[in-house]
């Protein structure tokens, strides 16, 4: 009798991958195989003998976020080879075999150890009591500098959480069991969540959405054992290399954002054969980039950080396709950019600027009553039955906003009402996971309009924001329908312009990339609207290593 083992993953899994080799040795398995899908194993032997390597197989493999689905099979020929595979070495925070080797190199998952030249007992006592005593503390795990602090503790800036005791994310998050398995696994991922409303009343968490973590280090890991114990579940964290932070995309995920170097990538020639950028030193070198942690954490000119996105994603193709990036950034110029024949790089449309459009409250109700005559009568008639709405919003004159999306959304979670809070990112979240929550099948309409300035077809907030007051006057009560329906709006709009662009010079595939897409409406509404009638492509990190590749091939993001 002969099967096939496989798995099927969305990206390379090297533990995997040394797994398959170290079977190749079992007395059952005759081959193995790297797929376009995933890994594969071949055996040959009686049903006892396979139902032992079964069990074998099942308790060796363990759980990897890119893992999308496994299957066992009758087969008549082995389709694989006798021969290693040749995936990189496995870049574990920690595997089961750790605790056998606590001050060494694991030899199996590749994860540095906790310790080299001291004793962890008590280093460990040390930081339970600093915690406990003081309520935060500060140490370095590996190249990673990780400061811990207990929950009554944090600010209102503390927007990541470090789960103790996993058993108590159930209760404390609102979290599907896919997500908690997606928290154990061996990549220890971070995930964006939302705490439930008791659990955040006992923890006096002020923001609506928390980066959540379990243990990505082996010191960590020990430290986390450590508190449990003590009976304290969750910490805050901060930390110079946060673990990856993935986002459901569909059925499968994507990396948002992945401060591990890739493996080196094939590419064309670029302009420039070394750049550092975002804490990355990219370097070209016989056809290949190669990334490293670097100590410059330069930021790339923000009026050129969308060609990074572009070229970092489409230089990898042997020919680059007809390619525009829907580049949302919270900090850079965002929008939607191509590439002319002429090799200039252009926006079709793009988020204003301070300078270019009203972006205070004041500024925006001036602009809304000056509009038009619906506008007048609208603030008039908030001026008669909700005088002091207006007087709350004209509290927040003050508020530094940007171009970004993500401060629109604050804007409109400030004219619906939903939030006062002065901070524009956290009033943003807020109006986030309302929307988030929305499960109507039809949600307001929102429009968006543009206007040409010095060529460039910028969008104007005024009349999305006019929506907004309108549909709060209209009816209180459908704040969330109206949540969701700015952002899937948005999108609907983003679509409009994207045939338009397609009309025009023939798209291939638009290329999704920046911060912003840590939304997770915006990003299945446009892989639900977008993706129907386009090619759509995600780069394997939204962050910063897409931006250094493609600094390579753009000189003007670099100054220097």
């Amino acid at each position: 009798m002969k099967l096939r083992f496989e798995f099927d993953t969305d990206r390379s899994v090297p533990l995997y991958g040394r797994l398959c080799n170290q079977f190749l040795r079992h007395p059952q398995v005759h081959a193995i195989e790297r797929t376009a899908q995933g890994y594969a194993l071949e055996a040959e032997g009686d049903e006892a003998q396979l139902s032992a390597l079964a069990e074998l197989i099942g308790r060796t493999f363990p759980l990897s976020c890119w893992l999308t689905d496994s299957r066992l099979s009758p087969i008549e020929q082995f389709r694989g080879d006798a021969v290693d595979l040749a995936d990189p070495a496995p870049q574990l925070p920690f595997c089961q075999h750790c605790m056998e080797t606590p001050k060494s190199l694991c030899p199996h998952c590749g994860a540095l150890p906790a310790l080299q030249d001291r004793p962890l007992e008590p280093l460990l006592t040390e930081l339970v009591q600093r915690l406990e005593q003081g309520g935060e503390i500060n140490y370095l795990a590996g190249h990673n500098r990780i400061s811990l602090r207990r929950t009554e503790h944090m600010t209102s800036s503390d927007d990541a959480l470090l789960f103790c005791r996993p058993e108590a994310l159930n209760d404390a998050l609102h979290i599907s069991s896919t997500g908690i398995q997606q928290l154990g696994s061996i990549e220890k991922p971070s995930l964006r969540l939302v705490p439930r409303a008791e659990f955040a009343q006992a923890h006096r968490l002020s923001r609506a959405r928390y980066r959540v973590q379990q243990a990505a280090d082996r010191l960590t890991l020990a430290l986390c054992n450590r508190l449990a114990a003590d009976g304290i579940d969750v910490v805050g964290i901060r930390q110079t290399q946060p673990p990856m932070l993935l986002t459901p995309y569909g059925d499968s995920l994507v990396a948002l954002e992945d401060h591990r170097p890739p493996a080196p990538l094939s590419t064309h020639e670029p302009a420039r054969h070394q750049v550092d950028l975002l804490g990355f030193a990219a370097q070209w070198r016989d056809g290949r980039v190669s990334l490293r942690h670097s100590d410059h954490h330069l930021s790339p000119d923000p009026d050129w950080a969308a060609a990074c996105a572009l070229e970092g994603v489409r230089q990898q193709d042997r020919v680059p396709k007809r390619s525009a990036v829907l580049y949302l950034s919270r900090q850079h110029r965002s929008g939607l950019l191509y590439q002319t024949e002429e090799g200039e790089y252009q926006w079709l449309v793009r988020l204003p600027e301070a300078s270019e459009a009203p972006l205070t409250v004041p500024a925006l109700l001036e602009a809304i009553r000056q509009g038009g005559d619906t506008g007048q009568r609208l603030l008039a008639r908030y001026q008669e039955v909700d005088p002091g709405h207006l007087d709350t919003l004209n509290r927040l004159a003050a508020v530094p906003l940007s171009a970004s999306f993500h401060h629109l959304l604050a804007l409109a979670a400030w004219f619906t009402g939903l939030s006062d809070d002065p901070d524009p990112d956290r009033a943003g979240e807020a109006f986030l996971c309302l929307a988030s929550r929305y499960q109507g099948q039809t949600a307001p309409r929102i429009d968006y309009a543009v206007e040409r300035v010095d060529g460039t077809l910028l969008v104007q907030w005024r009349r999305a924001l006019q929506a907004c007051l309108s549909y709060r006057l209209a009816d209180p009560e459908q704040q969330a329908g109206v949540a969701f329906g700015v952002i899937d709006s948005f999108c609907d709009f983003v679509c409009n312009w994207v045939e338009q662009l397609d009309m025009n010079i023939g798209l291939e595939e638009v290329i999704l990339a920046g911060d912003e897409f840590d939304n997770p409406v915006l990003l299945e509404r446009l892989r639900l609207r977008l993706g129907k009638n386009m090619a759509l492509r995600l780069p394997a990190d939204f962050g910063p290593t897409t931006l250094a590749i493609g600094a390579l091939f753009v000189p003007q993001a670099q100054h220097g």
